[in-house]
């Protein structure tokens, strides 16, 4: 596509005439280019010395989040946890905020978008002693935004950690989840359904463009969690695994892990109550 620099007049092969402004030699060759090739910032030109200095502030996490997260949870990050309903992804989450609260003296808010406020999440809630998170139910993504850039009236502070229960129900794709949340230099913890054969349902950009991803399998009384991607944790072989007590899934102590790493293609074993183990598949 050519373009008079002029007018603005275009043609599929160059003219040496514009018929529309009656100009000479004024078409150029128009480049298709992309609005955007990246849902990131642009940010110029930065040193690695800079770099360095604005690297990313982490929060040791205690108990069985600390295996999980033995770098600690950065700031800002985009963890995604996935699985089948009833795996326990929304316990997994709100005790990841409680937790998250606990060590940086900052309330989390969560956004129940597919429990809602009902009974099921307030027993929830009571159930696992959540302590201090805020709950919404926001009626559109632009008030999500709304009440994420508030402050919290538990706290007095401004939100930096958002829940959003879950990927499916708030229809944002993982680019502009980034732009409105992380570009902003919050961490959010969103849950995501997956389909009848375990995979992530719809688009799997929040995964790829995700900094941590982990796969939660639940059962009766054990529930398992595969960290399949951690952009800010140690070096590890393999897929970690960590079996946990579902009715213990506490915030300080370990009582909670019942087992550690499992590298990808071995076994991975659960542990019984009576102390031995059975393999976990």
């Amino acid at each position: 596509m050519y373009e008079c620099i002029q007018c603005g007049s275009q043609a599929d092969i160059y003219q040496e005439f514009c018929i529309n402004c009656y100009r000479t030699g004024t078409f150029m060759l128009k480049l298709h280019r992309p609005q955007a090739i990246s849902p990131n910032v642009d940010t110029g030109i930065i040193s690695a010395k800079e770099m360095k200095k604005e690297g990313q502030k982490r929060y040791k996490m205690g108990g069985l989040w600390n295996k999980i997260f033995p770098s600690g949870i950065g700031k800002p990050a985009f963890i995604v946890l996935w699985g089948e309903p009833g795996a326990g992804k929304t316990t997994c989450a709100l005790k990841l905020c409680d937790q998250w609260a606990a060590k940086t003296g900052k309330t989390p808010l969560y956004n129940s978008l597919e429990e809602g406020l009902g009974v099921s999440i307030k027993d929830l809630c009571a159930r696992l002693d959540i302590q201090d998170v805020d709950f919404t139910t926001p009626s559109t993504v632009d008030k999500m935004i709304e009440y994420s850039n508030s402050k919290s009236p538990t706290s007095g502070k401004k939100y930096d950690l958002i829940g959003i229960d879950s990927l499916q129900i708030v229809g944002l794709d993982a680019a502009p989840l980034r732009h409105t949340f992380i570009d902003k230099g919050k961490t959010i913890i969103v849950t995501s359904q997956v389909t009848k054969d375990g995979k992530v349902r719809g688009s799997l950009s929040s995964i790829h463009m995700a900094d941590v991803s982990i796969e939660i399998l639940g059962g009766n009384e054990f529930g398992q969690f595969t960290v399949h991607k951690d952009r800010f944790g140690e070096l590890r072989k393999g897929i970690w695994t960590e079996i946990y007590d579902r009715n213990h899934l506490s915030e300080g102590g370990d009582e909670g892990i019942l087992r550690g790493q499992a590298p990808s293609g071995s076994l991975r074993h659960q542990a019984s109550p009576d102390g031995s183990e059975k393999p976990f598949l």
